[in-house]
């Protein structure tokens, strides 16, 4: 499902299964300083696409995999149109 990329959240995933994710860019300027904390409560290995959008601190911007692990999990905030990682527990970006 789609994450809405405008209003500050917190997640959990339940879904038994692989959650299958998308979020998109927020909106400059409008949407600086939202945060989206995204948790998983299952032993699944969620995926989230945002391509181009996560600011990992890294080359790897546009797959969020999460570990098979309950509590993996990441924090976002929205600034100028793209995902700036907080921090993330078990989750590998490519």
């Amino acid at each position: 499902g789609a994450i809405d990329p405008h209003t500050s959240a917190n997640y959990v995933i339940t879904k038994a299964g692989v959650a299958v994710m998308t979020l998109a860019a927020p909106t400059a300027t409008t949407d600086d300083g939202l945060i989206i904390t995204i948790v998983s409560d299952t032993t699944n290995a969620h995926t989230i696409t945002a391509t181009g959008l996560f600011g990992t601190g890294a080359a790897a911007v546009n797959l969020a995999t999460f570990a098979a692990f309950l509590g993996a999990g990441m924090r976002l905030m929205a600034y100028q149109a793209k995902w700036l990682v907080m921090d993330s527990v078990g989750v590998t970006f490519s």
